[in-house]
């Protein structure tokens, strides 16, 4: 039986081997891996496009003193209603980039990324209590999550859904809820996520006295800088959830890839948990709706992860191993790898900035028109690097562009509709990447190119 709070789902005694174990053994050097994921993934070059905007977002608003509540970036939504949800992170980014540039990146997703996985590992461990099964969850979390850790805001969400998950775990941590809750639903629209989790749990162990809390947390979420406006953006985004599906982090999870497999070992370990009696019917009120949220889409894969990590280890529960007392000589080895491991993510290069394979650093200093017909991608980019001097065509704001991404998806794809496109908003220059069909659309149409690299083509009316 679940009993709340840190001390709860101690294993019983099983008669497993009672020789002292080491005070230091070699899976506790295993434990320390995520550090290292997190830390050699940090140091990569920047390759999200939505850091950037955002970038650019906060210092707006630092400039302005008040948050975004209309579209300043585009030329095809200029004006239109849209709220920035990630105010309060974009001022951190804005702030830090005025002083240090884009130097300040792999530290604060260092910094991010420990904060997430310390307490992903103190959730399991809360159920573990031993360092095994402690630590192939750790290595199976790390695998899974490192190609989600990026600078966008969504990585603070993590963090913050970890620390509800263990506020929600302890009742004596419970008042902080209120506190997380106003900081997450600053930083990114998936708070509500959170918030089904609590409610879940609450229904799950019938704690029906929870809903002045929860009252609580609503009053709280609304009194952000956008006020009952935070309630309109999410409205705004479910609205344009059609739109999602021309973007590749809203389609499903490959569960066969090798980034996804933690996932899917984790839906096995879930039946083995079951099987082996671990799982009680009341906690499919928290397995279904998560689980089906994690395999919806690849944005929600670590969320999904995070609600159901408290069910998915006790698949792990009782995996055990025998070993001998460290002597001396053995736990300075130990310790001495331990430290190794906490500096290697230091010794990795630190190659920092823009990765020239995503973003058109050297194409867009050749740019000559007005109005410039682009991907999303380097929407992103162009509002770090070249607003307000030059307006965007799109970018990934699914929320605001969601009438004008399947007319863009077509146009890229060299149909027709391309004429309709270029003529309504006066595009006098194209920036795409050399795989992209319109290219050649326009060559037949007697556009001509004027630059090219390795990864993307300027082209001009002839």
């Amino acid at each position: 039986m679940e009993v709340a709070g840190p001390a709860s789902s101690v294993p019983p005694d099983r008669g497993e081997d009672h020789r002292p174990a080491p005070w230091f053994s070699v899976w506790h050097l295993v434990v320390l891996a995520p550090w290292v994921v997190v830390g050699i993934v940090a140091r990569s070059p920047i390759r999200d496009n939505s850091f950037l905007w955002h970038v650019r977002a906060g210092t707006e608003q630092i400039a302005r003193g008040s948050v975004l509540t209309a579209d300043p970036f585009s030329f095809t939504a200029l004006g239109r209603p849209w709220r920035t949800q990630s105010w309060l992170v974009e001022l951190g980014y804005g702030w830090l980039e005025s002083r240090f540039g884009l130097g300040f990146v792999p530290w604060m997703v260092m910094a991010t990324g420990a904060v997430f996985l310390v307490a992903l590992g103190v959730i399991a461990y809360r159920r573990l209590r031993r360092v095994l099964p402690l630590a192939v969850f750790m290595v199976f979390s790390s695998v899974l999550v490192a190609g989600f850790l990026n600078p966008r805001p969504v990585i603070f969400s993590y963090a913050l859904f970890a620390l509800v998950v263990l506020a929600d775990d302890d009742r004596r941590l419970r008042w902080t809820l209120p506190l997380v809750f106003w900081a997450w639903a600053s930083i990114h629209g998936s708070f509500v996520i959170g918030g089904g989790y609590l409610v879940l749990q609450a229904i799950r162990r019938g704690e029906w006295s929870r809903w002045r809390e929860f009252v609580l947390i609503g009053v709280v979420v609304s009194s952000t800088a956008h006020g009952l406006g935070v309630w309109q953006m999410l409205a705004a985004f479910a609205g344009g959830r059609e739109a999602l599906s021309n973007i590749t982090e809203w389609a499903p999870p490959n569960l066969i890839s090798v980034p996804m497999a933690p996932l899917f070992l984790g839906i096995v370990g879930l039946v083995v948990a079951g099987i082996r009696g671990r799982l009680q019917a009341r906690d499919l009120w928290v397995i279904v709706p998560f689980l089906a949220l994690a395999v919806s889409s690849n944005r929600s894969v670590v969320p999904g992860w995070i609600a159901l990590t408290p069910f998915v280890v006790r698949s792990l529960d009782g995996l055990e191993f025998r070993t001998r007392v460290l002597d001396r000589r053995q736990a300075r080895v130990n310790v001495a790898a331990a430290a190794i491991l906490v500096v290697l993510p230091f010794l990795v290069p630190l190659e920092g900035g823009l990765s020239d394979e995503v973003f058109p650093v050297e194409a867009a200093t050749r740019l000559q028109g007005e109005r410039l017909f682009h991907d999303d991608g380097t929407g992103g980019y162009l509002i770090y690097a070249a607003w307000p001097d030059r307006l965007v065509y799109i970018d990934d704001r699914a929320e605001l562009f969601h009438t004008e991404l399947p007319e863009f998806v077509e146009a890229r794809g060299g149909r027709a509709v391309w004429r309709d496109v270029f003529e309504r908003y006066g595009i006098d220059e194209v920036l795409l990447r050399e795989r992209d069909p319109l290219l050649e659309t326009l060559r037949l149409a007697g556009w001509v190119e004027v630059y090219r690299d390795d990864t993307f083509v300027i082209m001009r009316p002839s």
